[in-house]
């Protein structure tokens, strides 16, 4: 609840609440509610694999605070462009296949739903012929009315265990690889001003 000095406007204790209004508990996400949610990543991991990006981006929102933990690793990304152009290379990107999301976990607090889980999937994807591109990840959702927001997105390819020397190796970056058409490097030199 705001403080009040006498003679003052009410000052808010949380910096994220406006001043003179009370804090309201959000509702618990419900099962049924969390039930669909996976029911939705079931739907986009499908469409994602198989280049249907629109209709992965039309499933829920990717507000300006989205943040990306690639799955070929790097720092995490806040710069998601959705332009029709970025779309269209996503979409031309990934050429073929088929997915689904297996739900290993999920945790809720008020209006946010944690999951984690595998998206198992194959397909083709740039010049690549066919194959497995399973990914483990963890998503933070926000639910605003009735729709979801995704918050973030933790992605690797680790789904089978590796030796504790190759993971070793990785954290170390022995397997360092010439920048593609997602890394960082390359996106920045198309970013439009």
């Amino acid at each position: 609840m705001p403080s009040t000095s006498p003679g003052d406007k009410p000052v808010s204790m949380n910096p994220a609440q406006p001043a003179g209004q009370t804090t309201t508990t959000p509702e618990q996400v419900s099962d049924d509610e969390l039930a669909g949610l996976v029911e939705l990543m079931d739907e986009a991991t499908d469409a994602y694999i198989s280049g249907r990006t629109h209709h992965y981006f039309s499933l829920f929102d990717h507000p300006a605070e989205y943040s990306l933990m690639p799955p070929y690793g790097g720092e995490t990304r806040t710069d998601m462009r959705r332009d029709e152009e970025s779309i269209a290379e996503i979409s031309r990107f990934f050429v073929s296949g088929e997915g689904r999301f297996d739900l290993q976990h999920a945790m809720r607090s008020g209006e946010l739903a944690v999951l984690a889980g595998i998206e198992r999937q194959h397909g083709q994807v740039s010049d690549l012929p066919e194959q497995d591109w399973s990914l483990r990840v963890t998503l933070v959702f926000r639910r605003v009315g009735d729709r979801w927001q995704l918050l973030h997105r933790h992605a690797d390819p680790l789904v089978r265990e590796v030796p504790f020397d190759h993971c070793a190796k990785l954290a170390r970056g022995a397997f360092r690889q010439p920048p593609g058409p997602f890394t960082r490097t390359t996106r920045r030199s198309r970013r439009s001003p």
